[in-house]
């Protein structure tokens, strides 16, 4: 991803998405410093090592870190994603929502 990031044109923005970097074993947090000005967009997907189908803001993430370097850059939209569902869709998305808004975002 470095690479990818240090290498292509400004214009060239990516996705972030903090709970695959998270499944893979990399945290996020360092690529949003690296390259701030990619980052117009973020996938906000919880991980947890312990429950596949956590919520937003109930998992392993460090929601407020990210949350500060994603301020701190361009990052104009946060596109929250749910895959696994402990509840149903639309009840996973309304809990997602509340906990973004605990959040203050």
């Amino acid at each position: 991803m470095d690479v990818f990031l240090k290498e292509t044109a400004p214009e060239v923005l990516v996705q972030f998405d903090i709970g695959n970097a998270r499944e893979g074993g990399a945290t996020i947090l360092p690529l949003l410093k690296s390259y701030p000005e990619k980052a117009a967009t973020i996938h906000l997907k919880e991980y947890s090592a312990t429950n596949k189908k956590a919520i937003v803001g109930e998992g392993d993430v460090d929601w407020p870190d990210v949350f500060y370097e994603c301020e701190a850059n361009v990052t104009e939209w946060y596109i929250v994603e749910q895959e696994s569902y402990a509840f149903p869709p639309l009840e996973c998305a309304a809990k997602c929502l509340e906990n973004l808004k605990k959040m203050g975002k």
